[in-house]
């Protein structure tokens, strides 16, 4: 208790540097993921949560009372429940997604007829006639629609911190990486989250990709704006 006591002292004293407590705070994060990591407590807790649903959901479905379509949703959120995936399943789901990418986006190239007369020391040229989109929705594409221009802006920011701070001390670059990462963060996973509840536009994504990036710049120029007013109303 008593090192609990002079933490919560440390983070709260208004003496210290912002960028020491951060610190602190990644060293207790990452200290609780190996924890449990060696302990699998999160891994066996939900397996057992899901398990417990599941008998639930079985036990409803027992009930001779229920119309067909209670039994089918229920069998769904049956489906649901075993494949419900936490956050970093999910992150991880996506960045295997993200190197596959290439394969889900093909190319039609048109098919033309050899020219006899051409150069044959020129290189032939390709025209790229349609980009044929993945028929089922793409969660990469969707984040790069969504909230592309964060991560690229965020990216592009690091080096650039890096070379401000460049006569800073160790924990203040730190503190700065961590902010960044975490605006560039909640920035992408708002929009991502949010444009993902729209619905599929007529029968491809790809016009809901189109909307995402429509989307993306109007909710950039709306955050400027607000950002502007607030500045000049302080």
């Amino acid at each position: 208790m008593d090192l609990i006591t002079k933490l919560i002292e440390y983070l709260t004293d208004p003496k210290r540097h912002v960028s020491s407590k951060v610190i602190i705070l990644i060293f207790l994060v990452l200290s609780a993921i190996f924890i449990n990591d060696i302990t699998g407590f999160t891994y066996y807790s939900n397996i057992e949560n899901r398990i417990s649903k599941i008998k639930d959901i079985t036990e409803l479905r027992r009930d001779s009372s229920l119309s067909a379509s209670t039994k089918a949703k229920l069998i769904a959120l049956e489906t649901e429940v075993m494949n419900r995936k936490n956050i970093i399943e999910y992150m991880s789901s996506l960045a295997a997604e993200a190197s596959n990418s290439m394969h889900g986006i093909s190319f039609k190239y048109p098919k033309q007829a050899p020219d006899k007369h051409a150069d044959v020391s020129e290189k032939p040229q390709i025209v790229v006639s349609s980009i044929v989109y993945p028929t089922a929705k793409s969660g990469f594409i969707h984040l790069m629609t969504s909230s592309g221009i964060y991560i690229i802006v965020g990216i592009i920011l690091v080096p650039i911190l890096l070379a401000a701070s460049a006569n800073s001390s160790l924990t203040d670059i730190l503190g700065g990486l961590l902010i960044l990462a975490v605006i560039t963060f909640g920035l992408s996973w708002i929009n991502y989250f949010l444009f993902g509840l729209i619905p599929q536009i007529g029968n491809s994504w790809k016009w809901n990709y189109y909307l995402n990036c429509v989307l993306q710049v109007l909710v950039m120029i709306f955050y400027y704006v607000l950002g502007s007013n607030v500045k000049t109303k302080a």
